[in-house]
This record gives C-alpha cells, structure tokens and sequence, in this order.
C-alpha cells in the first residue's frame, strides 16, 4: 500500500524537483521493504506478533474484514508511547507500517446511549471510532454480545513524519 501511494504521489507531482523528491522518498520505501522481506527470509519466527500485542481470550469473535473497506480510528494522544511501542517490536515488513489485530468494546460496557466504540490493540485501549462508523460495526458487537465475547479484526498502524504522528485504520466487516 506504501508503493501504490508512492507512486501516485509521484504521478501527481506536477514539477520536476517535487517528482525528484517524491521518487527519492518512494526508492527509501522500496528499500525500506526490501529489508524488511529480507530479515522475513532470513528469520521466519521474527515475524509473529509478540504475545502481548494479541487481543485478551474473550476477544475471540473474529470480524472478517475487508482490506479494501477502512476507517480510521480517533487515536488518543496518551497513547503515543504504546504506539511507539508496537511499531518497534511488531512483526512488520516496513518500518512505517505494522499490521495488528484490534478488539472492540463499548466505554461503558454495556452499551449505553452514550457509549462509544473504543479500539484496543493489546492490553491497551488507543482511541474510539467515530459514532459515523459505528454503525458499520453493530452487527458484529450484537453478535459478539450474545456469545459473550468481543469481536477482532485486522488493522494497519502507521508511523508518520509528520503529525498526527501515528494512523490507525481498521478493516470495515466485509459486506455479505
């Protein structure tokens, strides 16, 4: 997804020093996942997630996501450190990008009017979905609720250079 957005922005460029500038930033990205699929290779088992980045037992409601389908999370800035965290140790092909798994639950359980549906990545609740995005997961909380479990999907963390300094995008449930 790195290279496609790359690429784009070097199509986009509309002068010849910003297209020198996107293509150089696009070359440290190809290098940058070289690297990464190299130390994949080279150490198969660097490549699972540390045990406390996995959601808790009773999260186990799996949502199949679609990858095409994201929305972003409203990340909390007291969260910035644990974000640091996972970008550093997840298993991760690039250094600006970290696939990981998010649980979701109502702040407060139960559901309540005033609720709000919080992301959590391990033991660590890092933002809330905007309550336009909600109703793409209701379904999948009900479900989860009459099982009493919480449901997981997939997601993307980024790392940024510039603020917000990190994006998390989560996969929508796919549509059936």
């Amino acid at each position: 997804m790195a290279i496609e957005m790359m690429l784009d922005s070097i199509e986009a460029s509309n002068s010849p020093l910003s297209r020198a500038r996107a293509t150089a930033s696009g070359l440290m990205v190809v290098a940058d996942f070289a690297t990464g699929l190299y130390k994949v290779f080279r150490d198969p088992e660097a490549w699972n997630s540390p045990e406390w980045l996995e959601p808790p037992v009773h999260a186990s409601c799996d949502i199949r996501g679609d990858h095409r389908n994201l929305i972003g999370v409203d990340l909390d800035p007291a969260v910035e450190a644990w974000l640091k965290r996972i970008m550093d140790e997840a298993a991760s092909i690039t250094s600006d990008a970290a696939s990981v798994r998010v649980w979701l639950a109502w702040d407060p359980q139960p559901q309540v009017a005033s609720s709000r549906l919080a992301v959590n990545i391990g033991a660590e609740c890092v933002g809330v979905l905007a309550d336009s995005d909600v109703a793409h997961f209701q379904s999948a909380m009900d479900s989860a609720a009459h099982s009493d479990e919480l449901p997981f999907t997939r997601a993307t963390l980024w790392r940024r250079k510039r603020p917000p300094r990190y994006v998390l995008e989560i996969w929508a449930p796919k549509e059936d």
